[in-house]
C-alpha cells in the first residue's frame, strides 16, 4: 500500500511538506542538507543562538520570504570548505562572499577604511 503524501513527515523537522523527490525529507530540509550539511532544525537553533540578528551587524533578520531583502537571514558558509560559519543578513552575506572570492586583503582593506 503507497502513503498518502499528507501522512508523510520529514525525518528530521517533522514538517508534512514532503515530496517524493525529496526521499522522506520536507523541501527545506533538503535544501540545508545538500547545500550545508545542516538540516532546518540546526539552521533555525543557529539563528536563535544569535538573537535572530545577523552575526556581523546585528541587525533584526528573518527567514520568512515576505521580508524586504536587506531583512532576509541567509546561512553563510565558507565556499572553499563548505563549512557553514553563521547567519547573515543579505548585506553582510554579499559583502563577505565578494571580499572571500575576490581574495580581498583584510588588512589592506582595514587601512583604507580608517583614516
Amino acid at each position: 500500500m503507497q502513503e498518502n503524501k499528507n501522512t508523510l513527515k520529514c525525518l528530521h523537522c517533522y514538517s508534512t511538506n514532503v515530496s517524493f523527490q525529496t526521499k522522506n525529507k520536507c523541501k527545506r530540509c533538503a535544501n540545508y542538507i545538500s547545500r550545508y550539511g545542516l538540516n532546518s532544525i540546526q539552521v533555525q537553533e543557529m539563528y536563535e543562538s544569535q538573537d535572530k540578528k545577523c552575526y556581523l551587524c546585528h541587525r533584526d533578520i528573518s527567514f520568512e520570504k515576505k521580508q524586504k531583502r536587506a531583512d532576509m537571514a541567509y546561512v553563510d558558509h565558507n565556499h572553499k570548505t563548505g563549512k557553514v560559519r553563521s547567519i547573515l543578513c543579505h548585506s553582510c552575506n554579499t559583502m563577505i562572499g565578494y571580499v572571500e572570492n575576490q581574495e580581498i586583503c583584510i588588512d589592506r582593506l582595514k587601512k583604507y577604511l580608517v583614516p
